[in-house]
């Protein structure tokens, strides 16, 4: 699917609730891949980050856009498939596929896997997520998760998080040492620009690192391919899902707790607190218009920084 890419397969786990990724009761044992790029630099192990994809999948363009934007600076760079290999391409139609706790399951068993690779250095890798994939980024930014899944509470050197899905996040944070950048639109309605501006005062609060940076008239999907336009999707913008300490996750507004079924929690909510419709796409800014912010971070923490090994 990606020209020029080395499919790397490895196994994570199908979760609903971080409840299930932080007991470590069940064992990997569900195939995926993704798409490996390694820059033609020489020397020493190379710097990686895995990158988890938004909902619209591999028709954004944003696999590319950044997967490059690293490779042109000497970092390798895996981007996750976590729909192909369910048999799906994209959860905008349905967001009950594959839950949100499943996408960062998928991202933090990538980077188990890539850890291990000889070619990486495993004290320098980050991870990079955008709308779905920036849930991943912020809620992996915790040190217990990281514990159980990776076996050490700072295993990811640096998170990049673009307009990222905030139902849930973390009701108590517990931000690992490594610094984080939470990009965002400020016309953003899918995710509103209050949301992550909480998020970062709770992280913060908490002990964490993180810039953020909003970009004035942006909407949700600033660096997709295609430009700014409507959407009919479901839209959980007024509801508030947290995770709580144990894992389980819950729905303030309605106290509707997550079962066994995520679609099943979806529609529940989505009665009580949901919409439809929103916008996504680039403009009024040039698509790529946060690279340049991507590329320092990741240089500044990746390359020059100190290896977390």
């Amino acid at each position: 699917m990606m020209d020029g890419a080395e499919i790397v397969a490895f196994d994570t786990k199908s979760v609903v609730t971080y409840r299930e990724l932080l007991s470590g009761d069940t064992p990997a044992g569900e195939r995926i891949f993704g798409y490996l790029f390694v820059p033609k630099v020489s020397g020493g192990k190379l710097p990686l980050v895995v990158i988890s994809i938004g909902s619209q999948g591999f028709k954004s363009g944003r696999e590319e856009l950044y997967s490059r934007a690293l490779t042109e600076i000497g970092i390798a760079a895996f981007v996750v498939d976590s729909f192909g290999p369910r048999g799906f391409s994209e959860t905008t139609s349905g967001q009950g596929r594959l839950s949100m706790a499943g996408s960062t399951s998928d991202a933090l068993h990538a980077i188990a896997h890539l850890r291990n690779d000889p070619r990486f250095d495993s004290g320098k890798i980050g991870i990079l997520g955008y709308s779905r994939g920036g849930h991943a980024s912020v809620a992996s930014h915790h040190r217990q998760l990281q514990q159980a899944v990776l076996g050490r509470p700072d295993a990811i050197a640096a998170h990049v998080a673009l307009y990222p899905a905030l139902n849930p996040r973390w009701r108590h944070p517990q931000p690992t040492r490594a610094p984080m950048l939470l990009l965002y639109g400020e016309a953003d309605d899918l995710v509103p620009a209050w949301k992550p501006k909480a998020c970062a005062k709770e992280i913060e609060a908490a002990g964490g690192a993180i810039e953020l940076l909003g970009y004035a008239d942006a909407h949700h999907g600033f660096d997709s391919i295609m430009p700014a336009a409507p959407v009919s999707s479901a839209n959980s913008s007024r509801c508030n899902t947290f995770i709580e300490d144990d894992g389980d996750i819950i729905e303030d507004t309605s106290k509707i707790r997550a079962g066994a079924d995520w679609a099943q929690f979806l529609d529940s909510i989505q009665k009580i607190c949901g919409s439809v419709g929103g916008t996504v796409g680039y403009g009024p800014a040039p698509r790529d218009v946060a690279v340049p912010k991507v590329q320092g971070f990741f240089r500044a923490n990746l390359i020059d920084g100190e290896s977390r090994s």
